[in-house]
């Protein structure tokens, strides 16, 4: 008979009281830049059509 993998045991009740874990420090700076990243992209292209409608 094989014996239990107490580490997988440990590892999957861990998991499912865990679900909900606050984010690092360095994920959530990440998330930031690319919302920052986004939101000026969007006003560069609506700047940019703009411009190309006064240019005609």
């Amino acid at each position: 008979m094989k014996a239990p993998n107490n580490h997988r045991e440990k590892l999957r009740r861990v998991s499912g009281k865990n679900n909900h874990r606050p984010r690092p420090d360095r994920q959530r700076s990440f998330t930031r830049d690319i919302e920052h990243v986004a939101a000026e992209t969007y006003l560069i292209t609506r700047l940019a059509f703009t411009l190309l409608q006064y240019l005609g």
